[in-house]
C-alpha cells in the first residue's frame, strides 16, 4: 500500500500540475496569438488528435496490462515490449503516412498541420506503458513534469505576437516528442536489445489492442457529439456553458484517473498470481477512499459554484451555475466506473464487458440528446450525460459482480455513503440561503470537520488491513 501511494502522490502531482499550467499560459497565449491563432490552433489540434488516437489505438493500456502480467519474466517481458512496440511503430507509421497524405490534398494550413504531425511520430517514441507496468511512476512524473515547466517557458520566451503560431505549435507538439525519446535510454536497459518477432506475434498485439480502443472511440464520439447537437439546436453560448462545465468536472476527475493508472498494473498482476483476496482488500480500500474524498468535492463544487464561475470565467458566465451544478451528478457514477472498469473489468482481461459498457451508455445518449437538448438546451445535454455515464456504471457494476463480490467492497462504504449523500443535500439546502461567503467557509468547515471524523475510522481501518 506504501508504493501504491507513492505512485499515486507523484502521477496525481502530474495530473494537478496539467490543471494549474493552462491558468498560467492560457491568459498570456490567448491575449499573444490572438482569437484568430487560437482558433487555427485549436483546429489543427483536433484534426490532429483523430490521426494520434487512430496511432495509439489502444496499445497504451493494453500494454500496460501486459507488461504488468509478464514482469516477474524478464525474457517473457521483453519479448512482450517489442512485439508491442513493433506494433506501436507499424501504426504509427500508417497513421502518420494518412496525416501527410491528408496534408498535401488539403491544401490549407499546410506547415501548421506538419508542425503537430510531431504528436504523431511521437506515438511511436511512446514506452511510458512500460514503466507504468513496472509501476515505477516517479520516473514518468518526474520526466513530465520537468518537459511541461520547460514548454512553458519556451512559450513564455519565444512566443512574443501572432507571426510566433507556427512555432508556439513545434513547442507544443515537440515537447512530447522529446518527452517519449528520453525515456528510451532507462527502456533499453531493462528490455535489453530488439528480439525476433513474428509479423503475426505484431498483428496479434494490434487485435487485442483494438478491443480497448472501441470504448475509447465511443466516448469520444458520444462526448463531441453532445457539443455538436447542441449547437444546432442551441446557441454558441450554451455549447461554451456546457463544454466550460464539463471541463470543470472532467479536470476534477482527473485525480480519479490517477489513482486507476497505479492500481490497474497493480491488480493486472495479482490476477495473473491467483492473489483474489488481495485484490478483493485493495479494490475495497480504494473504493472507500474514493467515495470519502469524492463527497466533500461535490459539496464545494456545488456550494461554491458561482464563486469558481466568477473568478475563473467572470461575470458573462453567470447562466452557467445551475449547468454546473447539475454536472455534479455525474461525478459519483464516474468514480464508480473508474473502479469497476479500468480497476477491475480491464486489468481481469473481461474487455468485451468493458466495452459492452460504454457503447451501450453511448447508445442511451444519443437515443435521448436530441430531444433532451430541444427542450431544455444545455441542461438536456447535462441530463443526457448524466444517463449515459450512469448506464455505463450499472453495466459494469453488474458485469463485475461475476468474478468479485462487490458487496465486499462496497459494505465497508456504506457510512461514507450515507454521510456524503446527506453533506450533498445540505450543500443543496445552503445553496437556497443568503449567507455570506464568509458565513458559508464556517459552515462548510464544521461540516466536512464531522464528516471527517464521521468516517476517520473507517479509512484507518482499511489503510490497515492492506498493509
Amino acid at each position: 500500500m506504501k508504493n501504491l501511494f507513492k505512485n499515486y502522490v507523484y502521477t496525481a502531482t502530474y495530473q494537478l500540475l496539467l490543471l494549474i499550467l493552462p491558468v498560467i499560459t492560457l491568459p498570456y497565449v490567448s491575449r499573444v496569438l490572438l482569437p484568430t491563432g487560437i482558433g487555427i490552433n485549436a483546429w489543427v489540434s483536433s484534426v490532429n488528435s483523430y490521426f494520434v488516437m487512430f496511432a495509439v489505438l489502444g496499445l497504451t493500456v493494453y500494454a500496460q496490462r501486459e507488461i504488468a502480467t509478464q514482469r516477474e519474466n524478464k525474457l517473457k517481458m521483453s519479448h512482450t515490449f517489442w512485439k508491442i512496440e513493433f506494433a506501436s511503430v507499424l501504426m504509427g507509421t500508417i497513421s502518420l503516412l494518412v496525416y501527410l497524405s491528408f496534408v498535401i490534398f488539403y491544401e490549407k494550413y499546410t506547415f501548421f498541420l506538419i508542425a503537430y504531425s510531431l504528436s504523431i511520430l511521437a506515438v511511436i517514441f511512446d514506452v511510458s506503458w512500460l514503466f507504468s507496468g513496472m509501476e515505477q511512476f516517479k520516473i514518468l512524473a518526474i520526466r513530465n513534469i520537468i518537459v511541461k515547466l520547460l514548454a512553458v517557458l519556451f512559450i513564455f520566451i519565444f512566443v512574443k505576437s501572432t507571426d510566433d503560431l507556427l512555432l508556439y505549435m513545434l513547442i507544443q507538439s515537440g515537447s512530447i516528442l522529446i518527452s517519449n525519446i528520453s525515456l528510451w535510454p532507462a527502456a533499453m536497459k531493462i528490455v535489453g536489445r530488439p528480439t525476433k518477432v513474428r509479423l503475426s506475434e505484431i498483428f496479434e498485439q494490434i487485435r487485442g489492442s483494438f478491443q480497448l480502443f472501441i470504448p475509447q472511440i465511443s466516448v469520444s464520439i458520444y462526448l463531441t457529439l453532445n457539443k455538436i447537437i447542441l449547437g444546432i439546436f442551441s446557441t454558441k453560448e450554451q455549447v461554451g456553458f456546457f463544454d466550460s462545465s464539463d471541463k470543470i468536472i472532467r479536470m476534477i476527475f482527473s485525480l480519479f484517473v490517477a489513482v486507476s493508472t497505479v492500481v490497474m498494473p497493480r491488480v493486472a498482476n495479482m490476477y495473473v498470481n491467483k492473489k483474489f483476496s488481495n485484490i478483493q482488500n485493495l479494490l475495497k480500500t480504494v473504493m472507500s477512499i474514493t467515495l470519502v474524498v469524492l463527497f466533500p468535492l461535490i459539496f464545494c463544487l456545488y456550494l461554491f459554484s458561482p464563486i469558481i464561475i466568477n473568478v475563473l470565467f467572470g461575470p458573462r458566465y453567470i447562466n452557467m451555475i445551475e449547468i454546473l451544478r447539475l454536472m455534479t451528478i455525474v461525478l459519483p457514477a464516474l468514480a464508480i466506473a473508474n473502479i469497476m472498469g479500468n480497476q477491475i473489468l480491464v486489468p481481469l482481461q473481461m474487455i468485451k464487458q468493458y466495452t459492452l459498457s460504454i457503447v451501450y451508455g453511448s447508445l442511451i445518449n444519443l437515443i435521448i440528446e436530441i430531444p433532451l437538448i430541444i427542450l431544455f438546451k444545455s441542461i438536456g445535454a447535462t441530463i443526457a450525460v448524466i444517463c449515459a455515464e450512469s448506464i455505463v456504471t450499472g453495466f459494469q457494476i453488474k458485469y463485475s459482480r461475476g468474478i468479485l463480490n462487490l458487496h465486499s467492497v462496497f459494505t465497508p462504504a456504506k457510512r461514507i455513503i450515507i454521510t456524503g449523500g446527506i453533506l450533498i443535500v445540505l450543500a443543496i439546502l445552503l445553496s437556497f440561503t443568503n449567507l455570506s461567503f464568509l458565513n458559508l467557509i464556517w459552515i462548510s468547515f464544521v461540516l466536512l470537520f464531522l464528516y471527517s471524523i464521521l468516517n476517520y475510522k473507517i479509512i484507518k481501518y482499511m489503510l490497515k488491513i492492506e498493509k
